[in-house]
């Protein structure tokens, strides 16, 4: 089970090493891929969990939002005339 955040009126210091780094970069990267494709299609995305607040580990997704109501076809078809594959649906 996850642990929970501190709460926002708390303050910890947090110290990572590179190999965090590197995850981070790596997933924020590809979370970056998958918003410019949206945006060259006209849709708006926007990146949150873990990626967004950087406390990644090995086995963190990579979440994207998208604030309006857009049919999943559209988005289908934005992600896969950019190279993404759509490999599964929920």
């Amino acid at each position: 089970m996850a642990k929970k955040v501190a709460p926002a009126y708390e303050s910890r210091e947090v110290n990572y090493n590179n190999s965090h780094w590197e995850l981070l970069d790596s997933l924020r990267s590809k979370a970056m891929d998958v918003i410019e494709a949206l945006n060259k299609h006209g849709i708006e995305g926007l990146v949150h969990g873990s990626v967004a607040r950087g406390d990644v580990n090995p086995k963190s997704d990579i979440d994207i939002i998208i604030p309006e109501s857009i049919k999943s076809f559209i988005i289908e078809g934005a992600l896969t005339k950019s190279g993404f594959p759509i490999e599964w649906r929920e």
